[in-house]
């Protein structure tokens, strides 16, 4: 793995930290009025992935 990976995976790793963070309460679980946002971090990690996964490609 080279240093940009491991610095793209260590950017995924906080997002996927801040989305189960005690402070980040999910709607779903708590009050069904409100849409719950988890997915949009999950968006997030996926586009690093992908960027991640797209520098590896030859130029």
């Amino acid at each position: 793995m080279t240093d940009f990976e491991s610095y793209l995976e260590q950017i995924m790793q906080q997002i996927r930290d801040l989305r189960d963070a005690d402070f980040h309460v999910c709607p779903a679980d708590s009050d069904d009025t409100q849409e719950c946002t988890c997915s949009n971090f999950d968006l997030v990690i996926d586009k690093v992935d992908e960027l991640r996964h797209h520098h590896n490609y030859p130029q």
